[in-house]
């Protein structure tokens, strides 16, 4: 497993997302992705084979430049058929590992992540509006009980130490998820703000 801290960063994320069906292994078995299981699995079109004409009539009816094709494409063939997922076939992935490389990616993966998972239906929508309640309190909270800054910065630290915990396999990993988690939800998060802004002023795929 390569150790850069970026790539063990989002090793160990997959690994919490996609448990037990990640990382892919030929001990792991075959398995078929299908509607019910589709948001729980990895997946992605990088080493993907189906008939020409599926993978055409998949295609979405409206498509931007924040649109996530590939996920609204695969979602729309197991609805047809499943698709095998097999350690059998595999490729090298070489992931970006320069911090500059990395928000650009993880920035512009924001909107497309959102126009999927936090649309009405979407599987992260609830954590979404969760999320932005809390912020508003929080906000609220503040302006009207300034004393209570040092109790939320105190819930906020304990949420991030949470969160390096959970995501943690090793001592070693610690540091790497420490240094990276910030990073990550910053440039993520802004991804994420850009496509809500682009929503509420009503431009829904935004760049089209």
């Amino acid at each position: 497993m390569r150790r850069e801290p970026f790539a063990r960063f989002f090793h160990l994320l997959r690994w919490r997302l996609y448990a037990p069906h990640y990382p892919p292994s030929e001990k792991a078995g075959e398995f078929f992705i299908t509607p019910d299981n589709f948001d729980d699995v990895p997946k992605g079109t990088t080493n993907f084979v189906c008939a020409r004409s599926l993978w055409l009539k998949s295609q979405p009816q409206e498509a931007g430049r924040y649109t996530n094709d590939d996920t609204k494409i695969l979602r729309q063939i197991v609805r047809e058929r499943p698709i095998l997922r097999t350690a059998a076939v595999s490729v090298t992935y070489r992931p970006r590992s320069g911090f500059s490389d990395v928000m650009i990616h993880t920035y512009q993966r924001g909107p497309r992540f959102a126009d999927y998972y936090l649309r009405r239906g979407g599987k992260y929508r609830p954590l979404y509006l969760f999320i932005w309640s809390g912020l508003l309190v929080s906000v609220a909270a503040v302006l009207l009980f300034p004393g209570v800054k040092g109790v939320l910065s105190a819930g906020l630290f304990l949420a991030y130490a949470a969160a390096v915990l959970y995501l943690s396999r090793t001592v070693s990993d610690l540091a790497a998820v420490g240094l990276c988690l910030p990073a990550v939800v910053l440039s993520f998060g802004l991804g994420i703000l850009k496509w809500q802004v682009m929503e509420w002023v009503g431009r829904e795929r935004p760049g089209s």
